[in-house]
């Protein structure tokens, strides 16, 4: 078979080097053609694998993802759930404290109402008393000054001493009124 490759083959060629030489590097492209192909397969295959194991390494972070992302768009709805019904909450609360404000205000003014009727029901009879008391003054006064212009000083002394002596016999809470 090389006999018959060789008797085609022009004989000056055969005698040519760079005809061997391509005859040469034809054979070593031969010779490392598989065990370069088994390398360049093989590291193929193992780029294949780790890009394989990517993709299902990505699948599964994505499923994981999704499932974080359910979880926390369930926990959003939660969350706004109880935010909503920590507002009602908040406006009964508001509620029952301005009800509670205008009872408490209502009662108040009723008490300050009540006091200040009081208050003025006192000075009105503090007002009686001291007019009362005043008038008593004034007309013992203007007693005093008739019954000593037309009085001598022995019937003054006669009627000082009687009402001295009706003084001392009144009870003690009608002598505390007289001034």
């Amino acid at each position: 078979m090389i006999d018959q490759l060789l008797s085609v083959i022009p004989q000056e060629r055969l005698q040519d080097a760079s005809f061997w030489t391509a005859v040469a590097f034809f054979l070593f492209l031969l010779l490392v053609y598989r065990p370069v192909k088994r390398l360049i397969q093989g590291a193929l295959n193992q780029r294949r694998q780790s890009i394989v194991d990517e993709i299902q390494q990505a699948v599964q972070i994505n499923h994981q993802a999704e499932t974080v992302l359910t979880s926390m768009k369930e926990q959003c709805e939660e969350a706004e759930q109880d935010s909503e019904q920590a507002i009602q909450r908040a406006h009964k609360q508001a509620e029952h404290l301005r009800q509670k404000a205008k009872e408490d205000t209502a009662a108040f003014n009723e008490r300050q109402k009540r006091m200040t009727q009081e208050r003025i029901h006192q000075q009105e009879q503090q007002a009686i008393l001291d007019i009362q008391q005043r008038t008593i003054h004034v007309a013992l006064q203007a007693t005093q000054h008739i019954l000593k212009s037309t009085l001598s000083s022995r019937d003054h002394q006669r009627y000082l001493d009687n009402a001295l002596k009706q003084f001392a016999q009144m009870p003690q809470s009608q002598s505390a009124r007289i001034p």
